[in-house]
């Protein structure tokens, strides 16, 4: 159980804890999905570099106009010889927010990349029976889920499990939903309870990503969804694509801003698990008027002293009532829930 009403906000490096890719790694597979090169020319050219199923999105959400599919390759191939020198494909659909075809590939490449980084993360469970492949959750042990739901799950019996997620919140400005994933399989295992009994438990979870996730995770009750490392068809893929959103676009997003500006308002702990800080995050986290936070903990690890200074400062911003304020670069999300077990 957690002491107070808690938030937890969650950035990449949480989910690198799980081999997700961040960052430059992340920039340089998107990069190379997007590269295309064709050998040949006409009707006997083949694709000799980058991501076939997403020129086969690109093809079809041109509807059969070619102008549109040879400005969908240019735009792709602008993301690939540009993502590299920015900080995530993030900022570069920020910077090219007025591009459509630049956010419809851009937004295409992340729903590939994060699918393929899930298959390959340690959380991937197969859903074919002839060829199972469990989670592999002695893996994952060391890993910052493996204590937040021991933290969670402590003193609360099977008799209590409806209130289990009473006093968190969790706001992911992530794609992939390696939370949703663990905690759905953790639940039926720890509890020994069934799937259906997992996912109601699991919906009633408050979940935010402000910046959408690839598609809300399919289960064997929650079939409408995306499976957990799938790889999608075109127009599949195209849907899920819809769910991204550009930071410009979240800015416009009055009703959803709103929301989670309550749920930070009335917070009386907030913890950054893998949180980079960046102001425009900042700026859809903070409310208009102070907060009644009176606890904050928080991973910024390789953050020089004087960078964590600035944090210190942002984050002070939500309240004047911090009593405890444990922001340290030194910590992963997993060595925070050890450091602080008993404090949180």
């Amino acid at each position: 159980m957690f002491k107070e009403n808690t938030v937890f906000v969650v950035g990449a490096g949480a989910s690198a804890e799980f081999e997700l890719p961040i960052g430059a790694e992340l920039a340089k597979n998107i990069s190379e999905l997007t590269d295309f090169y064709f050998e040949g020319r006409g009707f006997s050219s083949h694709l000799e570099r980058g991501d076939q199923l997403i020129l086969d999105v690109l093809k079809l959400g041109s509807n059969q106009d070619n102008q549109v599919y040879q400005d969908y390759q240019d735009a792709a191939r602008k993301i690939s010889k540009g993502i590299t020198a920015v900080d995530s494909i993030d900022n570069f659909l920020d910077i090219h927010s007025d591009d459509e075809s630049i956010k419809f590939c851009g937004k295409v490449a992340i729903v590939r990349a994060i699918l393929e980084a899930e298959e390959k993360s340690d959380l991937y469970y197969d859903y074919i029976y002839a060829n199972p492949k469990m989670i592999d959750f002695e893996k994952s042990n060391e890993a910052w889920m493996k204590k937040f739901f021991s933290q969670l799950t402590r003193n609360r019996p099977k008799s209590d499990l409806e209130n289990i997620f009473d006093k968190i919140t969790i706001i992911s400005f992530n794609y992939d939903r390696c939370i949703e994933q663990y905690i759905f399989h953790a639940l039926q295992n720890v509890y020994s309870i069934p799937d259906i009994e997992a996912f109601d438990l699991l919906e009633s979870l408050e979940i935010y990503h402000p910046y959408g996730m690839v598609g809300k995770l399919k289960t064997n009750i929650n079939q409408s969804g995306v499976p957990f490392g799938t790889k999608l068809q075109p127009q599949e893929l195209i849907k899920a694509a819809e769910d991204i959103r550009t930071y410009s676009e979240q800015v416009k997003d009055k009703k959803s801003l709103d929301k989670i500006k309550d749920i930070i308002e009335v917070a009386e702990a907030i913890i950054f698990l893998g949180f980079a800080y960046h102001a425009q995050n900042i700026e859809i986290l903070r409310p208009p008027q102070k907060t009644r936070i009176k606890s904050v903990f928080g991973t910024a690890l390789g953050f020089s002293d004087p960078d964590l200074e600035e944090v210190r400062k942002l984050v002070q911003k939500f309240s004047n009532k911090v009593l405890k304020f444990e922001i340290k670069n030194k910590l992963t999300c997993s060595d925070l829930f050890t450091e602080h077990r008993l404090s949180l």
